[in-house]
This record gives C-alpha cells, sequence and structure tokens, in this order.
C-alpha cells in the first residue's frame, strides 16, 4: 500500500505540473485500477497504463495524448530509481561474491541492457531524438498517421521534461523512494526467520529476483518469483 501511494503521488506531481486540477482519490483509483489491469498481464510493471490514461483523459476531457505523455514520464521515473538500484546491488554482488561465470556473466548482461535502454529512452525523451517516429517513418506512407500522432506524443513527452523539470524531479524521488521498500520485504522475511541479511547477500536477492522476474510467463508473475528463489 505504501509503495502504491508513493507512485501515485509521483503521478500525481505531474498531472499537476500540466495545470490539470485533478483530486488525489482520482489519481488513486486511476493507479489502482491500472494495476489491477497490470496484474493480470505477464508483468506486474505494465499493461495498465492505457487504462490509466482512458480513465483520467475520459474522466476530466483532456487529450488523451498528454495524459498518456505523463504516464510515460512517470514509468521513466520509476525505470530510473530501477536502474539506480539494479546497478548498485549488481556492482556490490561481484564484488563481495564468488559467483559461478553463468551468473556473473547473466547478471552483468542484463544489468548492461537494462543499462543501454533507458540511456536510449533517456536521449529519446530529453534530446528529442525521434526514437519512435524514426522507427514508423521506415514503414513509409502505411503508417504516416500513426507516425505523425507519435510525433506530438513525443512533442507532449520533451515538453514535460523541459518546462516541468521540478515535477520529474519530485516524481523521481517519490517512484524511486518504494525500491527502499521491495530492498526491505527479504530483509524483513530473513530478520523474521533469524537469519538477518548483510547488504552484499541483500544485493544477492534483490539482482536475482530481478533477472528471474525478467522472465514472467504467468499473469501478474504468480509463481514465477516464488519458485525461481
Amino acid at each position: 500500500a505504501g509503495t502504491l501511494f508513493l507512485q501515485t503521488l509521483g503521478w500525481q506531481v505531474l498531472l499537476r505540473a500540466r495545470g490539470w486540477n485533478i483530486p488525489l482519490r482520482t489519481t488513486i483509483a486511476s493507479m489502482l485500477m491500472g494495476n489491477a489491469a497490470a496484474y493480470v498481464t505477464p508483468s506486474m510493471y505494465l499493461g495498465g497504463e492505457p487504462l490509466r490514461i482512458w480513465h483520467i483523459g475520459t474522466r476530466f476531457n483532456l487529450q488523451k495524448r498528454e495524459v498518456a505523455a505523463t504516464v510515460i514520464v512517470h514509468k521513466f521515473a520509476e525505470f530510473a530509481g530501477f536502474i539506480v538500484a539494479l546497478l548498485a546491488c549488481t556492482g556490490t554482488m561481484l564484488w563481495r561474491f564468488d559467483l559461478s561465470p553463468a551468473v556473473r556473466i547473466g547478471s552483468t548482461a542484463a544489468s548492461a541492457v537494462l543499462l543501454l535502454v533507458f540511456l536510449a529512452l533517456a536521449v529519446a525523451f530529453i534530446g528529442r531524438w525521434p526514437l519512435a517516429s524514426g522507427v514508423l517513418r521506415l514503414f513509409g506512407r502505411r503508417a504516416e498517421s500513426l507516425r505523425m500522432k507519435t510525433v506530438e506524443m513525443e512533442g507532449h513527452i520533451e515538453s514535460t521534461f523541459r518546462d516541468h523539470g521540478a515535477a520529474f524531479a519530485a516524481a523521481l524521488l517519490l517512484t524511486g523512494g518504494p525500491l527502499a521498500l521491495v530492498v526491505a520485504k527479504p530483509l524483513a522475511f530473513f530478520a523474521f526467520l533469524g537469519r538477518p541479511l548483510s547488504f552484499p547477500e541483500l544485493a544477492l536477492v534483490f539482482v536475482c529476483s530481478q533477472i528471474i522476474l525478467a522472465f514472467q510467463i504467468t499473469p501478474g508473475s504468480l509463481g514465477v518469483l516464488e519458485g525461481g528463489l
């Protein structure tokens, strides 16, 4: 509940920065709807965003592409916090443990790929690199209508970063903060069992669990994490 509330506050800051007077209770309801939808997809992190966009856009008669821009920036802030935690934990894990080559290579490769994806998105969003619209340009006239809508979307995203930097910084703190709660779960679990974890051990659990969750095949990854660990 605490994690969801902090993430909701992060999105609320971005919505208010656009000048939309949306009540917090409505934002909470939208987040709950999105999370419920995401839980029946093979990912707990993605899947409910279209429902959030539709709910806020329809309820307040807003342009859905502008609402979508706030959702994308919010997810990017969440991704940024995750990347920082993953890199810190991966470095600690590799430094402190004598792991098998497969684990070392796998964790390093996974972290490197996610970092490259993050950097590409950062350049696309902040530096106005037309990533999505550039890909659609390859399809020629068949995708021209969709490409123009995507160009408009990229403009909304870029303006959110350019004109509302303080709001993005606040969203970054609010959405990255819940990662501490994610890390605290195994810490509390093993402490309850009478086996407190050191930070390197906690880093190992975090990295391995995130790699396992990358291969989600059930709704909400139910049973994937438990079985993998």
